[in-house]
């Protein structure tokens, strides 16, 4: 579980950064393009161009800089959610780090990771958490909304002393 974590959150740190680079190149390409655009122009205009070639580079570049314009649009988008899943797992780790060395009952803690909690006849609990568990999303690729103990099953007990 904890190698899961690990990765995930190197994934997090390292994604951002890639695709930073990668949408600085096309950027880059793109302004390239934009600029030899105008030399093109020159050239046809000075006549080292004829106007069938100029007019096929200038598809070509057309069709280029659309399609760079496109990749574009979409590594932003990307680098947007990297940057919110970047963030969540910011937030993962100060919780783990907030939970982890608690050996009893916080009620500060508790107020923070839980919404309700039900007692049951019987020694029932249930959990309902304020936002999704995305520990358990990011390790078990599942999402858990409440968790159920019974206190009379010794098999509950443990794990809710692993959980």
């Amino acid at each position: 579980m904890a190698e899961k974590l690990g990765d995930y959150l190197t994934r997090c740190e390292r994604e951002v950064p890639s695709l930073a680079r990668e949408l600085e190149g096309k950027e880059k390409k793109l302004q390239f393009i934009q600029s030899s655009k105008l030399a093109m122009y020159e050239d046809y205009r000075e006549g080292r161009l004829s106007r069938d070639i100029f007019m096929a580079k200038q598809r070509a570049s057309r069709a280029e800089k659309e399609k760079l314009t496109a990749a574009i649009e979409q590594i932003r988008k990307q680098l947007c959610e990297a940057n919110q899943e970047a963030e969540k797992a910011k937030q993962l780790k100060q919780t783990i780090d907030l939970v982890r060395p608690l050996r009893e009952y916080d009620p500060a803690v508790v107020r923070k990771l839980v919404n309700v909690i039900k007692v049951y006849p019987g020694g029932r609990v249930e959990l309902e958490f304020r936002n999704r568990d995305e520990l358990a999303t990011v390790l078990l690729g599942e999402e858990v909304e409440s968790c159920v103990l019974d206190t009379e099953s010794d098999a509950s007990l443990t794990a809710a002393e692993n959980w």
